[in-house]
């Protein structure tokens, strides 16, 4: 992306169908047989929202569904793509700032308390930047960012102290995230002319192909074992899933609908992730042995949940 862009290309940006082509939506949620999860899955989930007045604020909501609360207020901007730190007490996500006519005109990095407090821009460089995800003991994050003209993945410590460009090349590296140990990064990238799955160590090194397939992968995160679950796109995105080596790669939720964003709850037994097959994108969970998925969440109707990230409770 370059230049200004529309206010209505966040839902472009944020659902990709293939290539660079982005889902919006704007459906009635359908009647549906699919159940709330159960009682006793922990952790917190939190999420973008277009539920109120049309501006995707954060949310948070308990695993269990319960819980649902408001975590952003500001009518002003868009808050999408919310990461719990790894103690679930901050969170960082994107923030888009818009001109006067309601052109973005750049996306920053921001991070606050879990509560509310002590919320401040962490990268703010006038360029698009997205997807953070948090480094090991919550000490940084990880990025990608159009600042050099093309997407690359970024470091920053949570001072604002300058960025360090761990991929520094040509292609489209996006969608960072940072394994449960901290030591390697998964990413998606077009070096292979479509998009796959990269890993990488921590420090930009060692960096491999772990899909290698002629779909189109995208959006991968880990699990608290430290498999990986991505989308994969043939004729509709599926979730999928393989080691961190990139082995033993099988489907995990095949459906005709778009299914991705997905990420994995903190006892790594189940997924949350955003789908479209009641209409506008609402929330789903289902367990990673394999079964049926479960509505967690749903916006209503002509908006969208979108973005889930699963972590610990604070308590």
């Amino acid at each position: 992306m370059t230049g200004r862009e529309s206010r209505g290309s966040t839902l472009r940006r944020v659902c990709a169908v293939v290539y660079t082509a982005w889902i919006a939506t704007a459906l009635a949620c359908a009647d549906t047989n699919i159940v709330r999860p159960s009682e006793g899955m922990g952790g917190t989930i939190v999420f973008a929202s277009d539920r109120a007045d049309g501006v995707f604020q954060l949310y948070a909501i308990g695993g269990d569904g319960g819980g649902l609360r408001r975590l952003t207020d500001d009518p002003e901007h868009h808050d999408i793509a919310p990461v719990l730190s790894h103690d679930g007490q901050w969170i960082a996500w994107q923030r888009e700032i818009t001109t006067t006519a309601g052109a973005i005109e750049s996306v920053e990095i921001w991070v606050m308390r879990l509560d509310g407090r002590e919320a401040r821009a962490v990268v703010r460089n006038g360029s698009f930047n997205e997807s953070p995800s948090w480094l090991a003991a919550d000490a940084g994050l990880v990025y990608a960012s159009r600042v050099t003209g093309n997407w690359e993945i970024f470091r920053v410590a949570l001072d604002g102290s300058e960025p360090v460009n761990l991929t520094d090349n040509p292609f489209a590296d996006q969608h960072p995230r940072v394994s449960p140990d901290g030591t390697r990064i998964v990413f998606h990238t077009n070096r292979d002319v479509n998009f796959e799955i990269y890993v990488m160590d921590a420090d930009g090194g060692n960096l491999r192909n772990l899909s290698a397939d002629p779909g189109e992968d995208r959006f991968p995160t880990w699990t608290p074992t430290g498999r990986i679950v991505w989308s994969r796109f043939v004729n509709s995105f599926d979730l999928w899933m393989m080691n961190g080596d990139g082995g033993t790669q099988r489907p995990l939720v095949a459906s005709p609908f778009q299914d991705t964003h997905a990420s994995a709850s903190p006892d790594g037994g189940w997924i949350v992730y955003q789908s479209d097959r009641f209409g506008s994108f609402s929330l789903l969970v289902a367990p990673i042995a394999g079964g049926e998925p479960r509505a967690l969440a749903s916006a209503g109707e002509g908006t969208s949940d979108l973005s889930p990230m699963w972590g610990r409770s604070r308590d």
